[in-house]
């Protein structure tokens, strides 16, 4: 599969900019026209403008349908639910202290969480996905179709660099002197 990108600065400009836009068309007090027409010409423009080719996003909804089949509970079904995964990523890194430079690199991997009732009683369908970081944002690098239990939790694993590691270090570390031990008299 090749890698299809997830986050951008400029798609997190569009995002916000199409945040806006539902604002605005939720509160259209006349509401002249059909919504999602208004909601698709203004993506298409603000896509334009920003020179982001909006083919990329109905790509991954695509690569999702075909991996998912049928399946729509416990799955990832849309750019949006990969594009949240992105984020909370990037915000971990942000939260944890590694700087831009050394979050290249990182890989998450990502299941949503099984079914919370008893009542399923055996596995059900489920999304896998990859994502790496790379210079400029995230990439979705693998779809897979998998199983998920009852009960089950989400899975949301990070892998990061050495470098990474040594960021998270220091910023836990931050304002901690660590004491010596003492030797002990026998």
């Amino acid at each position: 599969m090749k890698h299809l990108i997830i986050t951008t600065r400029k798609t997190d400009k569009l995002r916000a900019e199409i945040k806006k836009l539902d604002w605005f068309i939720d509160r259209d007090p006349n509401n002249m026209f059909d919504v999602e027409w208004k909601k698709t010409k203004r993506i298409a423009t603000i896509a334009t403008l920003f020179g982001l080719d909006t083919d990329k996003f109905h790509e991954i909804n695509v690569a999702l349908d075909r991996v998912n089949g049928t399946a729509t509970a416990f799955t990832i079904h849309s750019y949006a639910d990969v594009h949240s995964v992105a984020r909370r990523a990037e915000e971990l890194l942000e939260a944890r202290g590694v700087t831009m430079k050394n979050r290249i690199g990182t890989t998450v991997v990502y299941c949503p969480a099984g079914a919370s009732a008893k009542s399923y009683k055996y596995t059900a369908i489920t999304t896998v996905i990859t994502l790496r970081r790379v210079a400029d944002g995230w990439r979705l690098t693998d779809i897979t179709r998998g199983s998920v239990y009852p009960k089950s939790p989400e899975v949301f694993l990070m892998t990061v660099s050495v470098a990474a590691a040594g960021d998270i270090e220091r910023a836990a570390f931050a304002g901690i002197v660590v004491a010596e031990a003492k030797a002990v008299a026998a």
